[in-house]
């Protein structure tokens, strides 16, 4: 228990804890479930500073790179444009293309269609001319 009291008082220690707080101090506190809330506490403190720490680094970092020349931002707007056109193209293509594949299926749909309207038109008059030859026949 002796390791959890030290590493407890120098975590907390490292974010601040005041001078007058001595390692027996927190030794008496470190035990129990108010041990695990104060590792709990010095652990996630120390990494939230490590955190802001490395999130001030790359800030810093990237406050020259913010600093464009007129002609790198007109690069970087060219290419945006033209990775802008690619999509535009490609969204065209696939849209002409369903288009097509709909036109291709109702096309298929309509000669059906067509077919089965021949096909009956070809049966009535079957049916037609044998009701005509029957009709003959009986006037005789």
């Amino acid at each position: 228990m002796a390791n959890v009291g030290l590493n407890v008082h120098e975590s907390l220690a490292s974010i601040g804890l005041p001078g007058n707080i001595t390692y027996q101090d927190i030794d008496k506190l470190s035990h129990g479930p108010f041990s695990e809330l104060l590792q709990f506490i010095g652990g996630h403190v120390v990494g939230r500073l490590q955190a802001r720490v490395a999130r001030n680094q790359i800030q810093s970092k990237h406050i020259g790179a913010v600093e464009r020349t007129p002609d790198d931002k007109a690069v970087s707007r060219l290419a945006s444009t033209r990775k802008h056109c690619e999509v535009y193209a490609t969204e065209l293509r696939e849209r002409l293309q369903d288009m097509e594949n709909a036109r291709k299926h109702q096309l298929k749909a309509e000669q059906r269609v067509k077919f089965e309207l021949e096909k009956l038109e070809q049966s009535e008059k079957k049916r037609q001319e044998r009701i005509r030859i029957i009709a003959k026949d009986l006037k005789l």
